[in-house]
Order: C-alpha cells, then sequence, then structure tokens
C-alpha cells in the first residue's frame, strides 16, 4: 500500500506535531521520506488485506457479484474516518464500485466485534471489516485484479489529516461456481438468510487458532412457507408447527459422506443448543465431499433421521435426513453451504449455483419475517422475469419452487 505523493509528507508533519503522536509520526516519516517516486513504498496510517479472494457468481438479478472481505486494522494512535473506498481494476485503474459520505461507509464497514453495527471511525489502534459485494452486469468483463482506494482522516485535534492509500491488491479467480441440485423438493422455499448483501452468514467471520475463517460467505437458510405467506401454523415455539419442519433432505450433488452429527437433541425456539461449540453449532448435520476440493454442509437436521454414514458414496437426489432445529439455530430450516474443507466454520465459503429452479416470489418483509421472536407472516412482491433459472445462485428473500 502507498500513500498519493503530495499527502505523506503533509500527513508526517501533521502527525509529527500532534500531541502523543511523535512515535508513529517518526515511522511515518522514515518510511515516506523516500516516496517521490512512483511506486516507492510509503507507511500507511491503515493496514488493509483482503481475506480471500473472490469467485464470481451469477445471481437471480442478472448480475455476477464479488463477495469478499477486507481487514483493517488503525496503526495509529489517533482516530481514522474512513471517508471514502472505491474499487478499481489493478492496472487499468477503472473504478468498478466506489462507497463516498457517512452512510455508505458505515453500510459496509463495522468493528471486527460488532459485524451489524456500521462505523465510519477506526479508534486508535483500533481494527474493522469491510464486507464487499461489488457487482457486475451478466456480460460486463470483470478485471483480473483489484485494487482498493481508501480516502480517510487522520483525526488529528485540531487540524485534521486527510490521505489517500491504494492497497488489498487481490486477485479475482476464475473458478467457475459447482452446480448443484436443490437440496429440497417442492414449492414456497424461501431464502431467509442468504448472499449477498448485509446478512447473518455474509458476515459469519470465525478466528479460529490465529486464523479468520468466513465459511458461511454464500449459505443459505432454507424456510417453507404457504400461498399467505406463512412458514408456521399455531404456535411458534412448537417445531411441529413450522412448516418445513421434517421436510425430507436430498443430495445436492453426488459425491462422498465425509461427517455426520444425528445424536443432538432438538431446540425449542426460539433457544438454541446450550453450550455451543465449533463443532456442535451445525447441529445434527450431514458433511459431504463433492468433488474439486469442496464440500456442501447439510445442517440442523432433526435428531434420529440421518440416513447416511462416513464413507458413503451418494447419488444426487439421494435422500440424507430431514429438516429440524438443532444446534445454534432458532428455529426449524435447512442450513446450505459449500466451503474449501471438510469443517462448518474452519472453511472458506464458496459460491454454487442451482442448476434448475423456478423464482417465483420476493419477502418484501424480511426483517419482520426472519426475526426470532414472534415472527411475521412474509408479505410477497413479484419476482423479475424469468421464472424459470438455470445456473444462478438464490439471492436473500427469493422464495422458489424445486422439482427434479
Amino acid at each position: 500500500m502507498r500513500l498519493r505523493t503530495g499527502w505523506a509528507v503533509a500527513l508526517a508533519a501533521v502527525l509529527a506535531a500532534a500531541p502523543g503522536t511523535a512515535a508513529w509520526a517518526g515511522v511515518a516519516g522514515s518510511g515516506l521520506a523516500g516516496a517521490a517516486g512512483a511506486g516507492s513504498p510509503a507507511a500507511s496510517p491503515l493496514a488493509a488485506q483482503v481475506l480471500a479472494a473472490p469467485d464470481p457468481v451469477l445471481a437471480t438479478d442478472n448480475r455476477r457479484h464479488l463477495v469478499y472481505e477486507i481487514m483493517l486494522t488503525n496503526v495509529t494512535p489517533l482516530p481514522v474516518r474512513v471517508d471514502r473506498v472505491a474499487v478499481l481494476g489493478a492496472g487499468s485503474g477503472a473504478v468498478v464500485a466506489s462507497f463516498a459520505g457517512r452512510a455508505a461507509i458505515r453500510a459496509i464497514m463495522t468493528s471486527v466485534a460488532s459485524p451489524h453495527a456500521g462505523i465510519d471511525v477506526l479508534p486508535a489502534s483500533g481494527a474493522g471489516m469491510l464486507w464487499l459485494d461489488v457487482s457486475f452486469a451478466r456480460g460486463a468483463p470483470i478485471p483480473a485484479r483489484l485494487v482498493h482506494r481508501i480516502v480517510a482522516t487522520v483525526l488529528v485535534p485540531g487540524a485534521p489529516a486527510r490521505f489517500t492509500m491504494e492497497g488489498a491488491l487481490t486477485r479475482v479467480k476464475r473458478r467457475a461456481p459447482v452446480v448443484l441440485s436443490p437440496p429440497l423438493i417442492g414449492r414456497g422455499y424461501a431464502d431467509e438468510n442468504g448472499c449477498c448483501g448485509q446478512s447473518d452468514h455474509t458476515r459469519a467471520i470465525q478466528t479460529v487458532d490465529g486464523l479468520r475463517f468466513l465459511a458461511q460467505r454464500y449459505a443459505i437458510d432454507w424456510v417453507r412457507i404457504d400461498r399467505q405467506g406463512r412458514d408456521y401454523l399455531g404456535n411458534w415455539r412448537k417445531n411441529r408447527n413450522w412448516l418445513i419442519y421434517g421436510d425430507r433432505i436430498v443430495a445436492a450433488a453426488p459425491g462422498v459422506v465425509v461427517e455426520t452429527i444425528s445424536n443432538l437433541p432438538e431446540n425449542t425456539p426460539p433457544t438454541p443448543l446450550a453450550g455451543l461449540t465449533l463443532q456442535n453449532a451445525p447441529g445434527n448435520n450431514v458433511i459431504e465431499a463433492i468433488g474439486g476440493g469442496e464440500f456442501a454442509l447439510y445442517a440442523h437436521l432433526q435428531t434420529g433421521t440421518v440416513a447416511v454414514h462416513a464413507g458413503e458414496h451418494i447419488r444426487r437426489g439421494q435422500f440424507l435426513g430431514r429438516v429440524g432445529n438443532t444446534g445454534s439455530s432458532t428455529a426449524p430450516h435447512l442450513h446450505l453451504q459449500v466451503m474449501s474443507a471438510p469443517s462448518a466454520l474452519v472453511a472458506n465459503g464458496l459460491p454454487y449455483v442451482f442448476g434448475k429452479s423456478r423464482l417465483t416470489a420476493r419477502v418484501l418483509n424480511l426483517a419482520e419475517f426472519s426475526r426470532d421472536v414472534d415472527p411475521r407472516p412474509a408479505r410477497l412482491g413479484p419476482a423479475a422475469p424469468p421464472v424459470l433459472r438455470r445456473d444462478e445462485l438464490p439471492l436473500q428473500a427469493d422464495v422458489n419452487t424445486f422439482t427434479r
């Protein structure tokens, strides 16, 4: 990363004059002394690193999405306000996405500890995350590499210092998403928690053994609704009243079963399993190796219904178990994700598409519909045509009909 020539000397000078910043300014001054030449190394008030190189995936909005994260660290003893983030094609310098102003930054930046509470200021020596969803029209070219221009202000008392830096270089992977068949068969399956904007899954980062992972980046929580938008009938605190409870789950791809759990108890909505760990958070589940170093997870299955075993070769469409409410789950649903390792949480989340589905509606009141306590029926709106979709990733709030 480097500071734009011209800002470097000014920033170092301001910091050097500010109380309590002498140590950092000294480092910055030495690093910036040779910054006159293009591409010369320069000290930066922020450290920025992409968590994992993104994979493009075509979604049901007819756009190809790059979903990825940038880890930010403020290395100064003063607060730093982020004013603008631009995503550029490395080499061409063309801006492909831009986020400017307090509201736009707070929509994509949070602290590490609170991934749903937007911020635009990193505290002194503090860390944060940028959560990016950069999308392109279906036929538009996608750069092979991306770099990020961050305009920010070091909040020096009485003399704020603005700077511009470029960094967080990442390649864009050219891997084609794995093509899955739907794991459920029937109508009214709603994507209650999924990609690609802000959701519990897209921001479910985990730190394990000193490393960060986002295995749930493209995960989907499926529930089933009726024509009135209801996903339960009667008392929502009873599992059996949820329409999806007990639905058959089938293999979304051929493969080999790596691991299963089937003996965890059912939860009572809205209370998840007590004593959650990395191991029992998925509840009763099946992990399947689907080839190419990729793995599918089917999670929160009903107690005692898992019908396959580790080492078993399974075919597409084979019965795996029934939808339940186990592990880190507040109501019956099926959690599906694809990841880079046979672990529900310690892996990199990978995109996938369904070979065929029918997009029938959109949920318009997702927050009310998906809340844990006393959820409201879905208010349904029309989905963009066409109804028949091929090789697309369902988006959060999509309602689908799945056939064999």
